[in-house]
């Protein structure tokens, strides 16, 4: 019996020729399928809905990645741009996929690409969106969905633990967001694909969140204790070290997220506290007040003269 062809080696309909034939030598004008009256564009924006031509936009994504990183982030408006410009023709990317219905490996490996790189360029939206199309929340929530997940959706464990660790992220914003996790470590979806390791963590940040214990969320989200459960399951080489950006900026972003929830149980608790304790309490080194300055800029702080320096603290008043 003769093997069963992949999508990419399939051969096209005559509407896909046609695309195929009609892109661009400037990739850069190719049309999204969403915005289907590109002028370059003879066949109302069908190109990337072509499967050759989806890979070779991915070809041409990854070279413009590759310039990125060669030239390095010099935090310059020029670096921000490139990042957002990217980020853009990733989107693009899918929006062709899903048109087009793929779900193979090409797919899978843009999906998850979009999704590591929009963590480490710290673009939340997007990182919610991709999350989505790569496990759809409704799909641990609804019992119907959730019998399906295990047969059509091939997540790489590091992946799904991503997905999660934004979600931990979002629950300091909504309830409804850290309910979806609870309810997501006891799923045989995400039981079977995450380590022991992987979960043992979750838990114990669930758990730390409800106690609202937030020095162990820091400790558990530093950068060395992610290094010691997160290596062993990622990739090597350059995507590798994306993987590690994106766990360590949605770490960060986390840590940001319960540092401010900290600071308005510390001012609703305390109406003035000494330099030091208030820099333990919210898990900063013992000679970095910055965090605290940008405080005093919002008037919520409001430093004591004295040799011992001391903190005045003031509700938000746009806190209630």
């Amino acid at each position: 019996m003769p093997p069963r062809p992949t999508p990419s080696s399939r051969k096209p309909n005559r509407r896909q020729e046609a695309a195929h034939k009609a892109l661009p030598k400037n990739l850069d004008w190719i049309p999204s399928v969403s915005r289907s009256s590109g002028v370059l564009d003879d066949n109302d924006g069908d190109s990337l809905k072509d499967y050759t031509v989806q890979e070779t936009y991915r070809r041409w994504i990854d070279e413009k990645l590759l310039e990125y990183e060669r030239k390095g982030d010099v935090g310059s408006e020029r670096s921000k741009l490139d990042r957002e410009d990217i980020i853009r023709r990733l989107r693009k990317l899918r929006e062709g996929l899903l048109a087009s219905n793929r779900d193979d490996a090409f797919a899978t490996e843009v999906y998850e690409t979009s999704l590591y790189l929009a963590a480490a360029y710290g673009v939340s939206d997007q990182v919610t969106a991709v999350s989505a199309q790569i496990l759809p929340p409704s799909r641990i929530l609804s019992p119907k969905a959730s019998a399906k997940i295990t047969q059509d959706r091939n997540v790489r464990g590091a992946t799904l633990f991503l997905i999660m660790l934004h979600h931990l992220r979002l629950a300091t914003l909504s309830a409804s967001s850290l309910q979806w996790v609870v309810v997501a470590l006891s799923h045989p979806f995400v039981t079977h694909n995450l380590s022991d390791s992987h979960l043992c963590w979750l838990k114990q940040v669930v758990m730390a969140w409800r106690c609202g214990n937030h020095h162990k969320i820091w400790n558990l989200t530093s950068n060395q204790t992610l290094d010691t459960i997160l290596l062993p399951s990622l990739t090597q080489g350059p995507r590798g070290r994306r993987e590690m950006a994106a766990f360590v900026a949605e770490a960060e972003g986390f840590r940001c997220r319960v540092r401010e929830m900290a600071w308005k149980v510390t001012v609703t608790a305390y109406r003035e506290e000494s330099e030091p304790w208030l820099l333990r309490s919210l898990s900063l080194a013992s000679d970095d007040t910055s965090w605290i300055s940008t405080k005093q800029k919002t008037q919520e702080a409001l430093l004591v003269p004295g040799d011992k320096p001391r903190w005045k603290l003031f509700r938000s008043k746009t806190s209630g």
